[in-house]
């Protein structure tokens, strides 16, 4: 059952979609290329527009511990009217989360930073750029809009690290990165910093110092709960 349409007000989409409101399942507004703030849907009966800034605490990535209620909605992964897909938050992770994965790794190919080769480094703005672009591909019900940024945030900096490992360890250069910012990014990977952490990732990755390897994901792009789902 397609979800009714409601009013939205957002300083990002510059337009209106009317409906009568009689749902609160609703594609969120198409998205400018401004960086200043992050804005989500107002309620369908207020006029005044709502700014959302990006987390500014010391650890925005976390997302809020209060859970959205249950609301009817189409089924996660089905492509709205826009060509966007809609996705839903199971077990602090987006669904469908391959999809998701994949769609952030192909950003990250759109803008990198000097001294990215670390997520820690990126500039907030580059990451605002990424989120944005992350909403041109996928909607939501307005109900998770207070989550919907740090469960991305924390995703896409699992993503951001695998991407840049893949990168490593293949040596080359392509096409996406600048011969500049490859050259830094080989001299970091080539200091004693980073193969201390390298080092350590790997023994954790086998279990620590006794070998013993726990708790590995070994189900691919999806997560812990689709498999779940499909069981």
């Amino acid at each position: 059952m397609q979800p009714a349409r409601v009013r939205m007000c957002s300083s990002i989409s510059g337009v209106d979609n009317q409906g009568d409101g009689s749902s609160p399942a609703s594609a969120p507004p198409r998205m400018s290329m401004e960086f200043s703030s992050l804005v989500y849907p107002c309620s369908p009966s207020s006029a005044a527009t709502t700014s959302i800034e990006a987390p500014s605490s010391e650890n925005p990535s976390e997302p809020s511990q209060r859970s959205p209620d249950t609301v009817e909605g189409p089924l996660p992964g089905s492509v709205g009217v826009d060509g966007r897909i809609y996705i839903v938050i199971a077990g602090k992770q987006f669904t469908p989360s391959g999809t998701c994965s994949r769609t952030m790794t192909g950003t990250f190919k759109e803008r990198l930073e000097f001294n990215g080769y670390l997520w820690k480094n990126i500039s907030q703005e580059t990451k605002m750029f990424y989120f944005r672009e992350f909403q041109k591909s996928f909607y939501w019900n307005s109900s998770i809009d207070h989550l919907v940024y740090g469960v991305w945030e924390k995703r896409a900096r699992v993503r951001y690290k695998d991407f840049l490992n893949k990168l490593h360890a293949k040596g080359e250069r392509t096409r996406y990165i600048s011969e500049d910012i490859w050259a830094n990014w080989m001299q970091y990977w080539s200091s004693s910093e980073a193969i201390t952490i390298v080092d350590r990732n790997s023994t954790n990755r086998k279990g620590g110092p006794e070998g013993v390897s726990v708790s590995i994901h070994t189900g691919g792009t999806l997560s812990h709960q689709e498999h779940a789902d499909r069981l």
